[in-house]
């Protein structure tokens, strides 16, 4: 696990990024193959784990399997107000539709009590829309809403290590700005 980590880290802006998520899916298939994407009731704990660890790294290749599975349970939240819900932010971050975004975004800046708040925090900056980044950022330097400084900070930080598109989309909003 810690060595995939590392592995993603120094990968992460290199011409050898491809090759890993390749790599990855080739890796974490079979388990999704035999396990599925959601858990079973009462199923052994290793088996659980399993799952956990291959959907998240099968995951991060932006397998449409993956992310259909992802926003299923994200709908399920989002729409019919289901607290147990289950899904991974940032997976569901990288390919929302503007709209959602966006009220996502008008949420947790003016509405401390929206659900799962936190979360989205950390995950906003999963988006791979330049558009949506760029609306984050600005929501982020925005000193009227509620956001705290130590919120704003860690939105920026993760602009620069969530994917080669948060980075990229920053750094021209900073020469832009």
């Amino acid at each position: 696990w810690n060595l995939l980590s590392t592995l993603k880290t120094r990968l992460f802006v290199s011409f050898s990024y491809e090759k890993y998520l390749k790599f990855l899916t080739d890796i974490t298939k079979p388990h999704i193959t035999k396990h599925g994407y959601s858990g079973q009731n009462e199923e052994p704990s290793d088996i659980s784990s399993l799952r956990s660890w291959a959907k998240s790294w099968n995951c991060h290749e932006l397998n449409d399997e993956c992310y259909m599975n992802e926003i299923t349970a994200f709908n399920s939240f989002y729409y019919d107000n289901n607290e147990a819900a289950f899904f991974d932010f940032c997976v569901v971050m990288r390919q929302i539709d503007e709209t959602i975004f966006d009220e996502i975004v008008t949420g947790v800046t003016t509405n401390s009590t929206f659900g799962r708040r936190r979360n989205f925090l950390d995950n906003l900056s999963c988006s791979l829309s330049a558009t949506n980044l760029k609306k984050l950022l600005e929501s982020a330097l925005n000193t009227t809403n509620i956001l705290t400084s130590t919120e704003r900070y860690n939105l920026m930080m993760a602009m620069f290590f969530k994917s080669a598109i948060a980075m990229e989309t920053t750094l021209d909003f900073i020469d832009e700005n």
